[in-house]
């Protein structure tokens, strides 16, 4: 990429930021439960974050979690978002669209796209996303759904994602997230740091992969 392309992205994804992150959020180990029942062959860490829909800011929270290799996991990870009431604000007809069968037409399309900037540069991947339930850390109420993408992916799609989550693992100081492609008439736009991601990531990689 030349220098100004390099330089137009940056700035647009300055324009992107949703608010200034608290100094104190950090990237941790998180547990996952099913309703309160810890579930000790999934493991999770994640970050608080900030997001905005339609002009108004939400308390987000990003978490990454895979399965356990060699217990009928995947071997891959998935990167989940809460946000705070979000469904209380897109149309019900719109977020219907990312529900139900992950092979629907919807959610084959890619509406999610993830940033990350660091000294070196910017990385960025679009990956397919829906709205999952259960399992989920602490920090999401029971009930809720959150934006997943533990969804079914192509072989090429697979491997962008996984070279995606080791760049991550190698890490980063902002991360951001635009939820809702073509399927939202307004996208969830979601700010979150790179602060102690590194060896965390690293340690969840060893966990899930093969």
């Amino acid at each position: 990429m030349n220098r100004f392309r390099w330089s137009l992205v940056l700035f647009l994804f300055s324009l992107l930021s949703t608010s200034i992150l608290a100094a104190q959020d950090v990237w941790n180990t998180v547990t996952m439960s099913d309703n309160g029942r810890p579930l000790p062959l999934l493991r999770a860490i994640g970050v608080p974050a900030s997001a905005i829909y339609d002009g108004k800011k939400l308390k987000a929270f990003v978490f990454i979690w895979g399965r356990e290799k060699n217990t009928g996991g995947t071997g891959g990870l998935s990167m989940a978002i809460y946000v705070e009431n979000i469904e209380d604000l897109i149309p019900d007809k719109e977020l219907a669209r990312f529900d139900g069968d992950l092979s629907n037409e919807f959610v084959k399309s890619k509406t999610l796209d993830v940033t990350i900037i660091r000294k070196s540069g910017i990385l960025t991947v679009a990956n397919k996303v829906c709205r999952d339930g259960t399992p989920f850390p602490p920090m999401v109420p029971n009930g809720v759904e959150v934006f997943d993408t533990n969804v079914v992916l192509t072989a090429a799609e697979k491997l962008a994602w996984k070279k995606f989550i080791a760049e991550m693992s190698d890490g980063f100081d902002k991360g951001h997230l635009s939820i809702g492609g073509h399927e939202l008439s307004k996208r969830i736009e979601v700010d979150f740091t790179g602060n102690g991601i590194g060896p965390l990531l690293q340690e969840l990689i060893r966990f899930v992969e093969p």
